[in-house]
């Protein structure tokens, strides 16, 4: 590997013995910039507080040639208490601690360099990190010596560059704190535990066990004794299944259901159910818990989350209405099911070919002048007896088949023959976004069909936008960037999909050549005139902070226009505005439209 793509360590070889003493002599040298540039994009890549302290530790200390005991203290947010995020050698027991937890020696160094930038005494030396936001952020090093005229001048810029991206991992963490966590228990939520299940290996696929616990009468329980009350049961159920699950991982997916999933020799469903033949004591009540338990095989479901996480609802569903046992094992029922996706695909492929398949069209708006400004094409199946057949059902299905790749295809060939058409009648200059699949983004000539679409329909590519889903963006990142610029070279404008619903590295995220960032509609949804603001606002921020506009999907309310626009949030679309419609009647919507 690289230098590049590890620390610097002067001790691994001769060619980079001398590592901090090049760096020294000649900062500005190519040698030294190639490091200093391979460093910041090491420390950059980190996406928690706690790995971005270490890795900037671990850099520091090989580009100056500092000695292994060390630490970085930050607070976690502006104005918060400061604390050890990282320690190295004879640190390494101080994180979570405060400085005047850690001697006086520290509380001296850490006061002298918050106001000089540096301090020093008999043996360390704290460095001051230059953030963007309120908050401090130190370095200190032990037995550190001068770094001479140069070598100070290069601390100051790395300071400066490791220090505004403090802000910006503390943000995105936050984000995937608040996507994935629930804020009561601090255990995974519904898309933290879909997540785990999607990141399953195959041998851990073979023996895992998704559990459902429900509570039963918890709404009442809730009503009759407070929220306040509630949430405290909640939590000491939480206790008390943390005392029998063991090794396998607790989540909260609903206001009184718990997912357990771990593997099939951890998950013990008496053990569980007689976890609550005591009382529960939460608000100075003692509370009694009468729990269902349904469970799914993973194996013995498909191939995504959602099976398995529908397997075992359908379980503890039976349970609950099963007077004899409280939980119950998923039995799919293959032959039924089977025979019904067999058929649905087999109409799916024919409907490629007998024209069922069609695009509508969702109009895109301007939060700020309510000016129409585009729309995004979603692909319909209308079967020849006019019936309509849900996206949610035939999508999945194309793309566990492999058949989103043709028809991904021809929906942005459609929607570019449409388009086209839409120029030759003179309408508005109007955005046309298009859905991309991974599998379609993965292909090896998807840029050549892409060009190919645009030149055999003559539309104008400016008026085409190409939508890659977080997920798929940050699959292979570089690969990814090299696909993005040479899509972005052809005129087209590309936005990510469904955005904090993914895992996003910043220092990736940032060199993305996209143009908008979709608040994803499940945020938007949770959104009133005084709640759910939270992470719409972190995405929009972020979309903001990259130079990217930020668009919200799934807009269903003036409220919730409203408050987006407050938030900063450029564009919108969603039923508010309109449902998806055919060609024919968008056009006659947009000429009908009169912005209020």
């Amino acid at each position: 590997m690289s230098d590049a793509g590890m620390p610097l360590e002067s001790g691994n070889d001769p060619s980079t013995a001398s590592a901090a003493e090049s760096l020294h002599a000649a900062p500005d040298s190519p040698d030294a910039l190639r490091r200093i540039v391979g460093a910041l994009s090491r420390i950059l890549a980190r996406t928690t507080l706690c790995d971005y302290a270490t890795g900037v530790l671990d850099e520091l200390t090989a580009i100056f040639g500092f000695g292994p005991d060390c630490m970085l203290l930050c607070n976690a947010q502006p104005g918060g208490l400061l604390t050890a995020q990282a320690g190295q050698g004879l640190y390494a027991d101080a994180v979570g601690r405060r400085p005047d937890e850690l001697g006086p020696s520290v509380v001296d160094l850490v006061m002298r360099a918050r106001r000089t930038g540096q301090a020093s005494d008999a043996e360390a030396t704290a460095y001051a990190l230059t953030t963007t936001d309120d908050r401090d952020a130190i370095v200190l090093f032990r037995g550190a010596t001068p770094l001479g005229e140069a070598g100070e001048e290069l601390m100051r810029v790395l300071a400066s560059y490791i220090g505004a991206g403090i802000e910006n991992v503390t943000l995105v963490e936050r984000l995937q704190q608040m996507v994935y966590s629930d804020d009561l228990t601090g255990l995974p939520n519904r898309s933290g535990v879909f997540r785990r299940l999607k990141t399953l290996t195959a041998n851990e696929r073979e023996t895992a066990t998704l559990a459902m616990l429900y509570i039963d009468r918890f709404t009442e329980v809730n009503d009759a004794l407070g929220h306040r009350t509630g949430d405290e049961l909640l939590r000491q159920i939480a206790a008390r299944l943390k005392q029998v699950v063991g090794k396998a991982e607790l989540g909260r997916v609903g206001a009184g259901l718990f997912s357990i999933l771990g593997p099939d020799d951890a998950i013990f469903p008496d053990q569980i159910v007689a976890q609550f033949e005591e009382p529960v004591e939460a608000g100075g009540y003692q509370v009694p818990v009468s729990v269902h338990l349904g469970l799914a095989r993973v194996r013995e479901t498909e191939v995504v989350g959602s099976d398995a996480f529908k397997g075992a609802s359908i379980a503890v569903n039976n349970a609950r209405r099963d007077t004899q046992q409280a939980w119950q094992y998923y039995a799919q029922s293959q032959e039924l099911e089977g025979r019904e996706r067999l058929e649905l695909l087999q109409g799916l492929r024919a409907a490629l070919d007998q024209d069922e398949l069609i695009v509508f069209y969702q109009p895109q708006l301007d939060l700020a002048t309510n000016q129409v400004i585009g729309a995004e094409a979603l692909i319909r199946w209308r079967r020849s007896n006019g019936e309509y057949v849900s996206p949610g059902k035939f999508i999945p299905l194309a793309e566990y088949s492999g058949l989103i790749i043709p028809i991904g295809d021809w929906v942005l060939r459609s929607a570019c023959r449409q388009v086209a058409e839409w120029q030759r009648i003179g309408l508005p200059k109007l955005r046309i976004g298009v859905n991309v699949s991974s599998q379609q983004f993965q292909r090896e000539h998807y840029v050549q069909s892409v060009e190919s679409a645009l030149r055999d329909t003559g539309v104008d590519p400016e008026w085409i936008e190409l939508e890659v889903t977080e997920s798929a963006a940050m699959a292979d990142v570089r690969s990814v960037i090299a696909v993005l610029h040479d899509l972005r070279s052809l005129g087209v404008t590309l936005a990510v999909d469904d955005f904090g619903t993914g895992y996003s590295s910043l220092s990736y995220l940032h060199q993305l050549p996209v143009h908008r960032l979709k608040v994803d509609q499940s945020f938007v949804m949770e959104m009133t005139a005084d709640e759910g603001h939270g992470i719409p606002k972190m995405v929009i921020d972020l979309a903001h902070q990259l130079g990217l506009t930020a668009i919200a999907e799934g807009v269903t309310n003036q409220v919730q226009a409203d408050v987006l626009r407050g938030l900063g949030c450029e564009e919108g679309q969603g039923f508010f505005y309109s449902r998806p419609v055919d060609a024919e009647a968008y056009v006659e919507w947009v000429r009908n439209y009169r912005a209020g």
